[in-house]
């Protein structure tokens, strides 16, 4: 849309278009969420969750395969980059998975 000049009312996001530029002097900080696993990255650092299981903390820039778990050793780090999270998920409605599984969709009736 912003390519276009439209303008993207009412959606969650920000366009893409600095990182075809090749313009990285803005950093930004991703979240995402799906089916209970969810993660938020900021810097080099990453902190994601399966669902019902604790936060884990990686710094990306020197273990890309996520291998080391830092979030015992940067309790802080890993406490702030939660809160963004928490933060995120409540503004933009997104729901532990253990509410949303127990959402059930009504069949239609068989006539």
């Amino acid at each position: 849309l912003a390519a276009a000049g439209l303008p993207a009312k009412g959606m969650e996001g920000e366009s893409l278009l600095p990182v075809f530029a090749k313009d990285s002097s803005k950093t930004r900080t991703l979240f995402w969420e799906h089916e209970g696993n969810r993660a938020v990255r900021q810097g080099d650092f990453k902190l994601v969750a399966k669902h019902n299981t604790p936060w884990e903390l990686y710094d990306m820039a020197k273990d890309r395969s996520e291998l080391r778990d830092l979030s015992k050793a940067m309790p802080q780090k890993a406490a702030a980059l939660r809160k963004l999270y928490e933060d995120w998920a409540r503004r933009v409605g997104a729901k532990p998975w253990d509410e949303v599984s127990k959402i059930r969709i009504k069949k239609p009736k068989k006539k």
